[in-house]
């Protein structure tokens, strides 16, 4: 009996101690520690009642908002029809656009002859007995020439005098300079195919891209078979890429420019329909590009928008007027305008 009734009791303590535990067994995990979010038994939470406000969630910024550049506008969209501005000349080329007068300047290489169109559409002689090609004008308003057969890259000063700004290359003749960009820095970068002269006449032995820095040091940071002719050449609006047009493959190739205006590498950037020649580059980066074809004009990433047919196979081309958005032509014989948006 005795026995019985110690049995009893301790089966009436468990019994006990299970009720004290509110019967949530299934509080405990599987190795038998407590759930950290406790039940609402165990708190005494109403449920019914109104949440409590939470304490603010962490607010992450987003990453600054990233410019990016509205759908690319085909440049060729709305221009109007090719103008005639003058023509019975001998060969055009190298068109500059003066700002301070809105004129264009032009060199005629069989007549040694700059010829300069005047904003009221007159033509007239500028600079005779000089055999020049590619013109600039730098930020000072002095004309950069190219003399082609003169074999030099010269300046008019303002005072009309000639100063010649290279026309060597450790110790050689060079070959025929022929077109030209600049760096806001002051360097000028030309192309120096043997075009005036004869392609056994070269002294450096190749034909050449060079730099001369504002401090009057020339390098040459491409030079390859006399027949390759590089021609054209543009900066692009913020000038870290120079581009250059090759005549022969109708190749353009582009070098990385940094912001001292150094030469970085050269990679293709797109391929002419052939005979490629002057250019000239506009505010969004699109390359007019004379060709065999006629203008050819490509976006900032190489594509083609189109061509602008024009009489006479174009030679170079010059961005100009009073808005920027005129494109001189010299094509052979003849000087064209066309007007864009």
């Amino acid at each position: 009996m005795h026995k019985i009734i110690l049995a009893l009791t301790t089966l009436f303590i468990i019994y006990l101690a299970g009720c004290s535990s509110g019967g949530n067994s299934d509080t405990s995990t599987e190795d038998g520690v407590l759930d950290e979010v406790p039940s609402t038994e165990q708190t005494g939470t109403d449920t019914d009642a109104p949440e409590q406000p939470q304490p603010a969630e962490e607010v992450i910024p987003d990453s600054p908002p990233v410019t990016v550049d509205p759908t690319p506008t085909n440049p060729l969209e709305g221009i109007g029809s090719v103008q005639n501005l003058g023509s019975g000349f001998g060969f055009l080329e190298g068109p500059a656009y003066r700002t301070s007068d809105n004129s264009v300047l032009f060199s005629d290489i069989p007549a040694n002859t700059i010829f300069q169109l005047n904003a009221d559409g007159s033509i007239e002689p500028f600079l005779e007995n000089q055999p020049t090609n590619g013109l600039l004008f730098d930020a000072d308003n002095r004309l950069l020439i190219a003399t082609h057969g003169g074999r030099t890259l010269a300046r008019q000063e303002e005072t009309g005098s000639i100063t010649v700004l290279a026309d060597r290359f450790e110790g050689a003749l060079l070959n025929s300079p022929n077109d030209i960009a600049l760096h806001n820095n002051g360097d000028v970068y030309f192309t120096d195919p043997p075009f005036g002269i004869a392609p056994d006449a070269s002294e450096v032995g190749c034909s050449g891209v060079y730099r001369l820095t504002a401090d009057g040091n020339l390098s040459r940071f491409w030079c390859n078979g006399i027949d390759s002719r590089p021609n054209g050449i543009g900066l692009s609006p913020n000038q870290d890429q120079l581009y250059v047009a090759f005549t022969f493959s109708g190749d353009i190739l582009r070098w990385s420019v940094a912001a001292d205006g150094s030469i970085g590498e050269m990679t293709q950037f797109a391929t002419t329909a052939g005979n490629a020649d002057g250019m000239a580059i506009d505010a969004d980066g699109n390359l007019f590009v004379t060709s065999i074809a006629g203008v050819e004009v490509f976006s900032p990433d190489g594509t083609l928008w189109g061509t602008i047919e024009v009489p006479e196979t174009p030679s170079n081309c010059v961005l100009g007027g009073p808005d920027g958005n005129t494109l001189f032509i010299t094509a052979r014989t003849g000087l064209y305008s066309v007007q864009l948006q």
